[in-house]
């Protein structure tokens, strides 16, 4: 049903070649999504650390890149500090987004290894806390937002068998806050908490123009990747930050209840899986089925308030 809509919207929107490309893009990605999931089903020890692993890996290289911007920081007068020194991302809000589905896993990570890999727990428990220091020094409310929400949620779900989650989650903020005041900061508190004294006027503004494209066109909306396209924004923003005003904006009422009751019933159910599993059953650790509702979780909330769905790492990693 939402790909008909999708594609009838496409073939009535005013540009229907981005329009059929975006379809088919979100089409490719479900995909892909469906294999991902036949292989965790045919062989799930080695596709869980396998994920892990790529997780644990990607973030260790993005700790080199830190430590040696940092280095040549301290080294060289000229070279600013990071974020302003350069981050390696397009938009510093990207490397959140990468923040926000890979922190929770982080901790997966450190409480699924075994105890005689210290120095693999400790590397791991290391990302951990950068990662959150890394957060209070890009200013950014919406990961630190989501994970709230992740943290009461696995509370809720799991409840007992979060808790060395949610401890390992407790002891890497304060130890972060701990790393940035010792690299980032000159003894002010983090900028992002002046950020939570104020509203998001520019998001709510944003919010309410994709209300006038669904009032304008609600049964199909306006279409895929549409919120940039004349009359409504041409230059800036390309996306209003959320992705449910966004899908109810460009694709419509009838899509976004289909798409929103999908999104709940399926995480739920899947959740529910996650939860009620044993060990043994699953071939998993139990901390991990924690850490990957934690995740999913973090990038739920957050792509309320931003524009996730849109970013290709993003969506990657949620595949």
């Amino acid at each position: 049903g939402v790909l008909s809509l999708g594609l009838l919207s496409s073939a009535l929107a005013p540009a229907p070649f981005y329009a059929f490309l975006e379809v088919a893009h979100f089409a490719l990605l479900f995909v892909a999504a469906g294999i991902v999931a036949s292989q965790v089903r045919r062989t799930p020890k080695w596709t869980q650390r396998a994920i892990l692993g790529v997780v644990a890996v990607s973030g260790g290289l993005y700790a080199v890149y830190f430590a040696v911007g940092y280095g040549a920081h301290l080294a060289v007068a000229d070279i600013k500090l990071w974020p302003d020194g350069g981050t390696n991302y397009g938009n510093i809000r990207l490397f959140n987004h990468y923040q926000t589905w890979t922190l929770p896993l982080l901790a997966g990570v450190f409480l699924t290894l075994p105890r005689r890999w210290r120095v693999g727990k400790a590397l791991a428990f290391g990302l951990t806390v950068l990662w959150w220091a890394l957060v209070f020094a890009s200013n950014v409310r919406g990961t630190i937002v989501a994970m709230a929400v992740a943290a009461v949620g696995v509370g809720l779900l799991f409840r007992g068998r979060a808790r060395k989650w949610l401890i390992v989650q407790g002891v890497g903020l304060l130890a972060g806050l701990g790393l940035y005041y010792l690299l980032f900061s000159t003894g002010e508190a983090p900028p992002v908490s002046e950020k939570f004294g104020r509203g998001s006027p520019r998001r709510l503004q944003h919010w309410s123009v994709c209300l006038e494209m669904m009032w304008t066109h609600p049964l199909l909306g306006a279409g895929p990747m549409h919120f940039a396209w004349p009359p409504y924004q041409f230059t800036e923003p390309a996306s209003p930050h959320s992705t449910f005003f966004q899908w109810l904006a460009e694709w419509g009422i009838p899509s976004t209840m289909i798409m929103g009751g999908l999104t709940l019933w399926g995480g739920w159910r899947w959740m529910k899986q996650e939860r009620e599993a044993e060990s043994t059953a699953m071939d998993a650790p139990e901390d991990l089925g924690v850490a990957l509702v934690a995740s999913m979780l973090t990038g739920a909330a957050h792509s309320m308030v931003s524009g996730l769905t849109l970013a290709p790492l993003s969506q990657m990693l949620l595949v």
